[in-house]
């Protein structure tokens, strides 16, 4: 697919440079051996965090997601701001000797599936396709190794269904299991996609709407980070700066409130434990729960 200024590659909500800081990722993976792995795109780091202890495992990276590969190795995507709304990037992985290699770009559509770290186990990898702006399409496509190919979506708006008859808003983030389905916050709504690209909508409003004292031209997502236990789905409400969960039911709940100025960003559920990337202002930290309202933190990072 070609980038046009009708449909250029945006994931996440990310469209303006002037968004940049209110942009920051919600990069949070939990690799098999526990290691925990955070994005920091405003300090441009990638950090590990293992028994309570950070380090900076990558710098120079400007990441807002990560990811793993079908062995485990850690991906990330780096963006980079070209001026008149372009963005170039590319997509990188860790190795296990602590050096970082190229594994696709650099090139144009920073945005597109080709460079996400969003992967299936099947090696696709997956991104949102729309433009916050101009309200054309919303997709959720994926790529292959051959190209890029629709998972779902197509107008802008929100409607159940399959492949291309569905419709997704602002999608402001979503993440994909290893059977390539998917959890999707998409504007004040909680969403699914299955395999074969069969949308449904779990829930929306009540614990999802954002706050009301928001600035009403606001235009970045609220919803962020979202994960799932195979059975509820945890999404991030960031500007209420609490963690809701959705049941299967589609009922809502409380699982985290805002605590001490600290909002939700990044989640991550594995291991019968929640993670959570927290901010406050432009400090980060990560905190664990294991139960609706208790939590406690595993590390606050350095923010010099």
């Amino acid at each position: 697919m070609r980038l046009t200024e009708a449909a250029a590659w945006t994931v996440l909500g990310l469209a303006l440079l002037g968004q940049a800081l209110a942009h920051p990722g919600t990069g949070l993976v939990v690799s098999n051996d526990g290691s925990v792995f955070v994005a920091d795109p405003e300090r441009n780091r990638v950090w590990e965090i293992v028994d309570g202890r950070s380090r900076v495992v990558v710098r120079g990276k400007h990441a807002h997601l990560l990811g793993f590969d079908r062995d485990g190795t850690l991906l990330g995507e780096h963006v980079q701001f070209q001026g008149d709304d372009r963005w170039e990037g590319h997509l990188w992985r860790l190795g296990p000797d602590g050096k970082v290699g190229i594994v696709a770009g650099p090139g144009g559509d920073a945005f597109g599936p080709e460079f996400s770290p969003l992967m299936d186990a099947a090696g696709r990898r997956y991104a949102w396709d729309g433009n916050v702006r101009l309200k054309l399409q919303s997709r959720i496509v994926r790529w292959t190794g051959n190209g890029t190919e629709l998972v779902a979506g197509s107008r802008w708006g929100q409607l159940d269904g399959r492949g291309a008859a569905a419709r997704f808003g602002s999608v402001g983030g979503m993440d994909v299991s290893r059977d390539g389905s998917i959890v999707v916050a998409d504007g004040e709504c909680v969403r699914s996609v299955s395999a074969q690209g069969e949308v449904k909508t779990l829930a929306c409003g009540g614990l999802l709407k954002k706050p009301r004292f928001s600035l009403a031209r606001d235009r970045s997502n609220h919803l962020r980070g979202i994960t799932s236990d195979g059975q509820n789905v945890y999404v991030a409400n960031h500007l209420a700066g609490s963690v809701v969960r959705v049941d299967p039911n589609g009922a809502l709940s409380l699982w985290l409130e805002k605590r001490q100025g600290w909002s939700a960003l990044g989640l991550k559920w594995t291991g019968g434990r929640l993670y959570v990337l927290e901010r406050k202002s432009s400090r980060l930290r990560v905190s664990v729960s294991e139960r609706a309202r208790q939590s406690r933190v595993l590390v606050e990072l350095p923010h010099d």
